[in-house]
């Protein structure tokens, strides 16, 4: 456990979140207020897009790409998929489930996989549920197994229903690559606010941009907690700079909490995506 418990700020989009890095240190007395910071802060966190709808279609790149903030935790789940084979997979189930495979069937995907970045409660308390429902495997990196038998702890402390604990069908290896339809995904290792989060990265090409599936490493103006167990403020850090930070600048980044941003944007405007922003942790 690193230093005590942070402070809950509220999402940029409404809702409450216990899973942000508030600003609480730096020049001029900077603080987090959800979205965005203080007047007065030499840092503004407002996404370029932040009113943009959160679905992407881009012609000729065949991907489709939806953002649903479920539940309690407003957690984004993800439905991605391929223009032309029509499969999907369904991304982080947390709450709502039936509602994120309704929004699937809209694109006219048939979903074939569950991925989950990390699997804190948020991001995985609706994963028995999808695997009943649809009957497809889940993938998962191994170092998460801990997070996810310990949702039904999780759960109980927060007064919630205990969900199943779901098994993991398939593990993802960072290095590696998963496929959705015809389109690839690297996977990309960026632990710190969780031992296993991962990234899902699509890159650009003359069609249009990249997209990095984050999880909880980087928010629109901020980070992922890394005072959870087995959280490590300094190895996030790592994860972002090497992982995240080296993607093209026009990489959409789709985080776990709030809306989308770019790795130009945050590299411009994220304290926590500058030299030495060692001194805002906690």
């Amino acid at each position: 456990m690193q230093g005590q418990e942070k402070a809950k700020p509220p999402l940029p989009g409404g809702g409450a979140s216990p899973f942000y890095t508030p600003l609480t240190r730096g020049v001029g007395g900077v603080g987090f207020q959800g979205g965005g910071m203080t007047s007065g802060a030499a840092f503004s966190t407002a996404p370029w897009w932040a009113g943009s709808p959160a679905q992407h279609r881009q012609k000729g790149f065949s991907l489709i790409l939806e953002r649903i903030p479920v539940g309690p935790f407003q957690v984004n789940s993800y439905v991605v998929g391929c223009e032309e084979t029509k499969e999907g997979a369904y991304i982080d189930p947390g709450a709502e489930v039936e509602r994120v495979i309704a929004a699937a069937h809209g694109h006219g995907l048939n979903l074939t996989k569950i991925i989950g970045t990390h699997a804190h409660i948020d991001h995985a308390e609706g994963v028995a549920e999808a695997k009943e429902k649809l009957r497809v495997p889940y993938w998962l990196h191994e170092a998460e197994l801990f997070n996810l038998r310990d949702i039904p702890n999780a759960a109980r402390g927060y007064g919630f229903p205990e969900p199943p604990v779901p098994e993991v069908d398939a593990h993802l290896v960072p290095g590696d690559t998963i496929l959705v339809g015809n389109l690839e995904f690297e996977i990309r290792l960026t632990d710190g606010h969780a031992p296993g989060n991962v990234t899902l990265y699509r890159p650009g090409d003359e069609n249009g941009a990249g997209h990095a599936i984050v999880g909880d490493a980087l928010f629109a103006g901020s980070i992922g907690r890394t005072d959870l167990y087995m959280g490590d403020g300094g190895v996030l850090l790592n994860s972002i700079r090497t992982q995240l930070l080296t993607l093209p600048d026009d990489t959409v980044v789709h985080p776990g909490h709030g809306p989308e941003t770019t790795i130009g944007h945050e590299k411009a405007t994220n304290p926590f995506c500058q030299p030495g922003a060692e001194q805002f942790l906690i």
